[in-house]
């Protein structure tokens, strides 16, 4: 979580008990606001994502390990295999939604920014068994933050764009898309709740 702008993260054992605590300076972790998600390295330490921050740190005591700094918002954070991490979040203000790819050392391999009509940010992601990912996406349109439409952009291993599709039948309907997984089929199943109407 964080608390004055700084994260605090707690290490809890499989009996409810605290291992470890720590609060880290903003200099260790910088521009901290929003949304966190961390993921476990195939290293079984962990790794945390939160606005330009991608940290890597001991599991035995919260050690920083590496940290990579990204010039956009991001929050979404899995690994790929034993190659690194894919990250995902925003532009600017909410302005486009972005990827990037980070090898196993924190150094950045690439990264992808998808133009949009209006402003939109990455809210989910899930990889795909062929290979690459599909994302959750949200489009702002008109003056209103509650004007929200779903979308979907499925991209290759190198961020490149296979194809994209927007669901008007859920205009009006649930569609802040959150989380997406793929199913058996090969196809996905994404979550969301709805606007300001109080659907959800």
């Amino acid at each position: 979580g964080e608390t004055d702008d700084r994260v605090s993260i707690a290490r809890i054992s499989a009996d409810g008990d605290s291992l470890w605590w720590r609060r880290y300076p903003r200099e260790e972790f910088n521009h901290v606001d929003g949304q966190m998600q961390c993921c476990i390295a195939p290293d079984s330490n962990v790794v945390v994502a939160t606005r330009n921050n991608v940290v890597k740190l001991s599991v035995e005591d919260g050690d920083i390990l590496w940290r990579c700094v990204i010039e956009h918002h991001v929050s979404g954070i899995e690994p790929v295999f034993n190659e690194g991490f894919l990250t995902a979040g925003y532009t600017g203000r909410w302005n486009n939604a972005y990827v990037a790819r980070i090898d196993a050392d924190g150094e950045l391999m690439w990264e992808q920014e998808y133009e949009a009509e209006e402003a939109e940010g990455c809210s989910g992601f899930t990889s795909v068994t062929e290979g690459g990912w599909c994302l959750s996406v949200i489009s702002r349109f008109g003056n209103g933050a509650t004007d929200l439409r779903p979308r979907l952009v499925r991209i290759d291993d190198e961020g490149e764009i296979i194809w994209q599709r927007s669901y008007p039948d859920l205009y009006n309907q649930p569609n802040r898309l959150s989380g997406i997984l793929e199913t058996e089929d090969g196809g996905f199943v994404a979550v969301g709740e709805g606007g300001g109407s109080g659907r959800h």
